[in-house]
């Protein structure tokens, strides 16, 4: 007992300073494993407060940069426009179409998915729009009846007028307005707002289409949970999925269509949580079998998704602290980090697989560490040009990588030393390694040969030359895919109720709300005449149901005036009708007295009957005050916006147009970051390597670059600015294989073992991509994995000519 105090008092063994030593070199695996603990414990914490997760393709892109004002109302528009569903009910019958109707309203507002419903007219709207419009009736004049007046039409004209109401068949419903309204104006009002609803009739209060002999009746429901939300989707889509198949059942013939942006959100998310799916599994299958098959051992297997874990939680948990909103598609591109956060524990893997019992865990590290160390720093150089584009998306895209990457980075560092410390038991060659080792030679070979060097010379120029060549499309409308079935009924939906498009209408701005209403009306017949020439198919804003003061004075002087002059025949024509003397001298009273009080807009707001169209005015507005004027059917825009043009206040916005001359201007700008990517990469290169040798490093991604546009352009592909940023990607990655060569403290065939490995399950992660159902994925996953395998082929190139590497021994 004493010896045993004494000599631990002492410490004279010699082993101490060894366990000094071995604790020093575990000191970095347990801080990181202290991190990793912190790590998921914080990112459970974050994802059970619940995340927001963006679906809407326009999230992706950059805002617009036209003003304030048109950056704000897309905002709106695309706000109003995600949460609306148009619902048509059809039968061949028109009193069953509105039985059916009428049975789809009531299902719908009683599962409370819906925050509004817009259906039949009740009779407290009726209500409504009588006490708001009818006190104004001689100075709200129908577009028809200005046009009679202005033209000299007199008494008998307007007296024929009414008498041909009374005789049609709605003849009964204008009974109890007759004293009051002598000459019918509320109603020919309301008859002349018709033509806001082209080829639409009320019937019980629904507007009914009639198109090829089916009636259908007209729904537009707001849901009431956001359309983005997963939840808010299908519960909503499940309503009225639910309700087509009852009809179908209660009422025979009856059919349901519907369209709007949550149901297409819906699939959206569909596809892409399917997408996460099948590229995260099948990335994951692809790296076991590519791992299994090269080292025949479960410990590498194992060993391998510790990186891809810890690198994936670590992006994720920035990228959710960092973004108020992170993108499927983010989640989509960072299951690809399987392929790539793996990459560094294969250089490790492969030392392992070889050294036999020569095998030193920390001396190996030490060996690999430059390496893969100037790989990662190059790779998150390359991603960080991400950071400066404009679109959201992209910049989620280079956090995650660069974020995921460092971490799978620090774990191999980390951790591999400890925890791969035994000898390899049988350190054969690997089939794949003397594969290697034969390409290689036959680059030696070709290296040799005059032709080979001229063919290398002429891939080159190639690849520097091709991207100017190329043509790229710009269109945003390719970077969004739909369903068929979606595309077919949404197309349907507006052939019969005529829907306006939301990606094209005229914005109207004034000083003032009186000027904005003069100058929507002055515009308003432009679109009217360009309807007539068949340039846009309908419209629709607010001139005809609050037309402006100077409008209202106008209408009720030129009724005035028209009658005035010859109230004496009126008289006489409206007392053969039948009409009581008070009541031709209170109409005569009211033609004579000036317009007092003309409809405002602020009693047109608190009015019930105006709630349908308030989207249509949009308040205050960096300019002044702004208004809509939507359209349906635009079949000539450009000549439409040539008559606008000299309307004062007038704006036609393409939102389609406009993003694609925008993105268009994004990918001039994403060729400069391209290059400014490749630049600052050459020279960190050649600040570690020399100026010649860092030149020979960055060769393969050069190649590689250029090359894989020129052979996707060559099979017929739409490139895109999707292709175009990833070569950013394939930069990232690329580089990294000649600074494997360039730094690798092995043998040149098993630096390139190392790197076919990682070809291979890189192009496992994104070669899945293009199976995915969002255009952009499908164009990044084409052109990196692409642009790998290229650069993989020409990675012997960093080695080969690299006469610093000559000196260095080839180990077996």
């Amino acid at each position: 007992m004493k010896r045993s105090a004494g000599s631990a008092g002492a410490d004279p063994s010699p082993t101490a300073p060894q366990d000094r030593r071995t604790r020093a070199r575990n000191l970095p695996a347990l801080l990181w494993s202290l991190g990793v603990v912190v790590l998921a414990v914080w990112l459970a914490l974050v994802w059970s407060r619940g995340l927001e997760l963006e679906t809407s393709v326009l999230a992706m892109l950059p805002p617009s940069e036209r003003d304030p004002a048109l950056h704000e109302l897309t905002g709106q528009l695309s706000g109003r426009a995600a949460r609306t569903v148009v619902i048509l009910v059809g039968h061949a019958e028109r009193e069953k179409a509105i039985a059916a109707a009428s049975l789809a309203e009531a299902e719908l507002r009683a599962s409370g998915q819906f925050s509004s419903l817009s259906g039949a007219l009740d009779p407290k709207t009726e209500r409504a729009f009588f006490d708001l419009y009818f006190p104004h009736r001689y100075e709200f004049l129908s577009r028809e009846l200005r046009a009679q007046l202005a033209s000299g039409a007199g008494v008998k004209e307007l007296v024929r007028r009414v008498q041909g109401m009374l005789a049609s068949p709605a003849s009964s419903l204008y009974t109890e307005l007759l004293e009051r309204d002598p000459l019918l104006l509320y109603p020919a009002t309301l008859q002349g707002w018709s033509e806001m609803s082209v080829g639409a009739a009320a019937t019980e209060g629904f507007l009914v289409f009639e198109r090829e002999g089916v009636n259908w009746a007209l729904l537009s429901a707001q849901t009431a949970a956001d359309p983005f939300e997963a939840k808010g989707q299908h519960e909503a889509i499940d309503a009225i999925e639910a309700l087509s198949g009852k009809l179908a059942k209660q009422m025979e013939g009856a059919r349901l269509l519907y369209t709007g942006v949550p149901r297409f959100a819906a699939r959206t998310r569909d596809s892409m949580q399917s997408d996460i799916v099948i590229i995260g599994t099948g990335s994951m299958l692809g790296t076991a079998l590519c791992i299994l098959l090269a080292f025949r051992s479960l410990r590498p297997l194992l060993l391998s998704f510790l990186p891809v874990l810890v690198g994936t939680a670590a992006a994720m948990l920035v990228s959710f602290l960092v973004f108020e909103h992170v993108h499927y598609l983010t989640l989509v591109f960072g299951t690809s980090l399987t392929g790539l956060g793996v990459d560094y524990a294969l250089h490790y893997f492969s030392a392992h697989r070889l050294a036999g019992q020569e095998w030193n865990a920390h001396r190996a590290m030490r060996e690999i560490l430059p390496g893969i160390t100037v790989g990662v720093a190059t790779s998150v150089l390359g991603f960080s040009g991400l950071f400066f584009t404009d679109f959201p998306v992209l910049r989620q895209f280079a956090l995650f990588s660069s974020v995921g990457l460092i971490a799978a980075w620090a774990t191999v560092v980390c951790w591999y030393p400890p925890l791969l410390r035994a000898p390899n038991r049988q350190p054969t060659i690997p089939w794949l390694h003397k594969k290697c080792e034969r390409f290689l030679d036959l680059w030696v070979e070709l290296r040799n040969r005059g032709w080979a060097r001229l063919v290398l010379v002429g891939l080159c120029i190639a690849a520097v030359a091709a991207p100017f060549f190329l043509r790229f499309e710009d269109d945003v409308r390719k970077f969004q895919s739909a369903p068929e079935d979606l595309l077919a009924d949404d197309q349907r939906v507006r052939e019969i109720a005529g829907r306006a498009d939301d990606s094209r209408f005229v914005l109207i701005e004034g000083a003032s709300e009186q000027e904005t209403l003069e100058r929507l009306e002055q515009a308003s017949e432009i679109v009217r005449g360009a309807k007539e020439s068949k340039l846009i198919e309908n419209s629709r804003d607010l001139s005809l149901f609050l037309p402006s003061v100077a409008r209202q004075t106008k209408d009720r002087a030129l009724l005035a005036s028209a009658l005035g002059q010859n109230f004496a025949e009126l008289r006489a024509s409206l007392d053969e009708l039948g009409f009581d003397a008070a009541v031709i001298d209170e109409l005569e009273r009211s033609l004579k007295s000036p317009l007092d009080h003309p409809l405002d807009l602020a009693t047109w707001l608190a009015s019930p009957a105006s709630e349908m169209l308030h989207p249509l005015w949009l308040g205050k507005t960096a300019h002044g005050f702004g208004t809509l004027l939507m359209l349906g059917g635009v079949r000539d825009g450009a000549a439409l916006e040539a008559r606008l043009a000299g309307s004062a206040g007038a704006h036609y916005v393409d939102s389609v147009r406009d993003m694609s001359k925008l993105l268009e201007r994004y990918r001039i700008d994403t060729t400069r970051l391209v290059v400014i990517a490749y630049a600052g990469v050459l020279l960190a290169l050649m600040l570690r390597f020399g100026f010649v040798d860092g030149a020979r490093v960055i060769l393969p991604s050069l190649l590689s670059a250029g090359l894989t546009l020129a052979l996707l352009a060559a099979t017929g592909t739409s490139l895109n600015l999707f292709h175009l940023l990833g070569l950013l990607l394939v930069l990232g990655l690329a580089v990294d294989y000649g600074v494997i060569f360039a730094e690798n403290g092995t043998s040149e065939a098993t630096a390139l073992f190392a790197v076919v490995l990682s070809v291979l399950t890189t192009v496992t992660a994104f070669g899945l991509m293009v199976t995915s159902s969002a255009p952009p994925l499908r164009a990044l996953g084409a052109s990196v994995s692409l642009g790998i395998v290229l650069a993989m082929a020409f990675s012997p190139l960093s080695c080969l000519t690299n006469q610093a590497r000559a000196s260095k021994p080839r180990l077996p």
